[in-house]
């Protein structure tokens, strides 16, 4: 039995899961390092029906506080399931956590199945949240980064600053998850936040500008400790930027070549951060893809949406990564505040010619103005007309708003044929 249990809500989007939810993982590890009995649960890989797995889950675990980690495009699932929950078992404190109720505690809270949000990073905050709750101490106004109602109004206490060192977290419980289930089983995140400035993007605004290091060391003792196997021999790095640190990246690079002979691994970047040397060193020690945020084909646009990359270096570091031996796969993102026809064609143009003449896989998607980004918090300012009348609409290939230049109906026609045009190259 788990005092506490936490859960990942599912997507309707993933027939199955790319990689085990490590956001949750770290959560169990960290109370169970306070001395809590916890345990994870990812309903995106459950093999069963929602309310069948919960009841299953509940009547073994018998918890007195459930979490729901969410996302936007699963946030109306998440209320789904904790409708069960209370209706089955209205003593059960809930929690709601992750991006998405980060920057929407209050709509969060008109929900009477929510009791209490989590803003932000949650290790500190889960751990007073188990003292509060199972142990009786403290105080919950005194508890930082949460939300709560009190006699029908929303109490906010302060925010709570990020985790500075990384290397005090322990490492994420994975031994909870059947990782059988997921299409990359092996994953690990070496860094929070992100350097860039992105309008679409919520890194920096989560993170609080704030881009954040784990010690070369503390990664490979993580490392050490997955299972790999004939049949699994390769990671993904699930940082927002693998190779911002130049140094960093080259003395990991030497240490996976040496520790990890025969493990290949995948990541994320930015074409601004990356030369021939750190290339090299990443395809020897292992490197199969690099995936780079590239988003528009249009300088204008990438100057407007604050990408702070130009167009050549773009298609320098893709003919860079391509000649180290290396896959890259470059996005591309349709329908900015910005765009118009000319642009939109410009994008596509650019995709076509990084397949053709790089070798680059090309991925579109669409803007999608998520609560936390600059472009949804000044939709007005950027010229949008959401026009989504729930969550569920969220999604990257699927257009939710007007700009002042081209309305939804434009974008997702421009989307379509982007994928057709993109399919014949």
């Amino acid at each position: 039995m788990s005092e506490i249990i936490l859960l990942q809500a599912p997507s309707d989007f993933e027939k199955r899961p790319l990689t085990p939810p490590l956001g949750i993982a770290y959560l169990i590890a960290v109370l169970r390092d306070a001395g809590f009995s916890a345990k994870a649960y990812d309903l995106s890989a459950c093999g069963k029906g929602l309310r069948e797995y919960i009841t299953e889950v509940i009547t073994a675990e018998k918890p007195k506080i459930i979490g729901v980690s969410t996302a936007t495009e699963n946030f109306n699932n998440t209320i789904r399931i904790l409708r069960i929950i209370r209706a089955s078992h209205p003593n059960i404190v809930t929690l709601l956590g992750g991006i998405h109720p980060t920057f929407t505690v209050e709509e969060c809270l008109e929900y009477d199945e929510v009791d209490i949000v989590v803003r932000g990073e949650g290790e500190k905050t889960i751990v007073e949240l188990a003292n509060y709750f199972l142990e009786g101490q403290g105080s919950l106004p005194d508890i930082q980064g949460i939300g709560f109602k009190k006699n029908q109004h929303v109490i906010l206490t302060p925010e709570r600053d990020v985790i500075h060192n990384l290397n005090e977290i322990p490492f994420p419980a994975r031994g909870d998850f059947d990782l059988s289930r997921y299409q990359v089983p092996f994953s690990i995140v070496s860094t929070r936040g992100c350097p860039g400035r992105c309008v679409f993007c919520v890194s920096r605004v989560i993170n609080k500008g704030r881009y954040r290091e784990r010690s070369i060391e503390n990664i490979m003792a993580e490392l050490k400790t997955l299972p790999f196997d004939e049949n699994n021999r390769f990671l993904a790095f699930q940082d927002s930027t693998l190779t911002s640190n130049r140094r960093r990246l080259l003395e990991l690079c030497c240490r996976l070549k040496d520790s990890l002979p025969g493990v290949s691994w995948w990541c994320e970047s930015r074409v601004d951060t990356l030369d021939e040397e750190m290339l090299q060193a990443m395809k020897e020690s292992g490197c199969a893809g690099i995936e780079f945020g590239v988003e528009a084909g249009s300088q204008e646009v990438l100057n407007l949406i604050r990408k702070n990359i130009t167009l050549e270096q773009v298609r320098n570091t893709v003919q860079m990564t391509s000649k180290a031996g290396i896959k890259p796969i470059c996005t591309i993102m349709l329908g900015h505040h910005c765009d118009t026809k000319k642009t939109l064609r410009e994008s596509i143009d650019l995709a076509i010619s990084l397949k053709k003449d790089y070798g680059s896989d090309v991925f579109f998607n669409v803007v999608t103005p998520y609560p936390g980004t600059p472009f949804l918090m000044q939709k007005d300012e950027y010229g949008i007309e959401i026009l989504a009348k729930t969550y569920d609409d969220f999604s990257p290939n699927n257009p939710i708003f007007n700009t002042k230049n081209l309305n939804a109906n434009e974008i997702r026609e421009a989307y379509i044929n982007a994928m057709i045009e993109l399919s014949q190259v």
